[in-house]
């Protein structure tokens, strides 16, 4: 097979879901086909159908109302189902509002309304981790990878720092999270800052515009814990990058990050350091996380996801 796993969603509420599953999925080695929006945009193509035909396994992304547009013969959702349904193992991400639609079964084709009786998992954000691997436990013709890659623990500042002495011809520091406030804070982060900058290293830094941050950031606040507001926190990242134009860049994203991000560049070489948000944890050190090197192709992936971001986001 091609893919291990074909994931169907709804673009409107389900696609972040979708792409957290997809992105935790390919980090243990499994090859996803998610289509993107632009997939969509014209007729239910042989690409779609392909791809279903030569996947393992079907995850079916459920939030709340997910399969009422179904009784529509032209629905892409009902297409994909169809198509995956005798071919595919199929696997329901069950919403905690999601309920079977019961009173559409008349209009909806036998491949839709059976799947009630497949083994669905529910979704949970808190427990994020755990649904992945009850996910992959369903699936069929699959191997989990062991990632070879760096997975320890490793404080954002130790490792900018260590990489920026590893690495010959640092071209820049980037950096992409929702608010990033604790690096104007926290004084072993400051002193990254003032370092990179008495070094000559350029910095680039993707901040979440404050509707995308709250929109994720509201499952992780700490009981207790004083926030600073997210319009503050962009107010002090544009002061910082307007009185260091030379070195500081910024650029504001209104679409909501999934990962923090930092990439020491340089001109031959690089580290890449991805650390997964998980909802319903404040702990930083609970989270998961990636060390990628060059020339692995992750490092590479990971690069080029910043440049897309850094492309798409809002200058300061």
């Amino acid at each position: 097979m091609e893919y291990d796993v074909f994931i169907s969603y709804r673009r409107k509420n389900g696609f972040e879901m979708a792409q957290l599953i997809c992105d935790r999925l390919t980090e243990k080695g499994l090859k996803c086909f998610l289509d993107l929006e632009e997939m969509r945009a014209g007729k239910f193509d042989e690409k779609i159908i392909d791809s279903i035909n030569n996947s393992s396994n079907f995850i079916l992304v459920l939030p709340r109302y997910a399969l009422d547009r179904c009784v529509n013969e032209d629905d892409w959702v009902r297409k994909e189902i169809v198509a995956a349904t005798g071919k595919c193992t199929i696997i329901p991400i069950l919403y905690p509002n999601f309920s079977w639609p019961k009173k559409l079964y008349k209009d909806l084709p036998e491949e839709i309304t059976s799947l009630e009786r497949q083994q669905g998992v529910p979704l949970s954000r808190e427990y994020f981790s755990a649904m992945i691997d009850k996910i992959i436990s369903y699936m069929t013709d699959v191997e989990v990878h062991t990632n070879t890659k760096e997975n320890l623990y490793v404080e954002s500042s130790k490792f900018i720092m260590e990489k920026v002495k590893s690495t010959e011809n640092v071209l820049s520091v980037d950096m992409a999270f929702h608010a990033g406030s604790e690096w104007r804070r926290n004084t072993e982060m400051v002193n990254v800052l003032s370092t990179l900058y008495s070094m000559g290293i350029k910095m680039r830094v993707i901040i979440n515009s404050p509707k995308a941050a709250e929109e994720v950031c509201s499952h992780m606040r700490q009981p207790f814990k004083k926030y600073v507001k997210f319009e503050s926190n962009v107010e002090e990242w544009t002061e910082l990058a307007k009185e260091y134009p030379d070195k500081i860049e910024l650029r504001v994203l209104d679409i909501p990050l999934l990962h923090r991000l930092y990439i020491v560049r340089g001109e031959n070489s690089g580290s890449a350091n991805v650390k997964y948000y998980s909802y319903g944890n404040y702990k930083p050190e609970n989270d998961f996380r990636l060390t990628f090197n060059s020339p692995d192709d992750e490092y590479t992936l990971y690069k080029e996801e910043f440049e897309y971001l850094w492309n798409i986001a809002n200058k300061s």
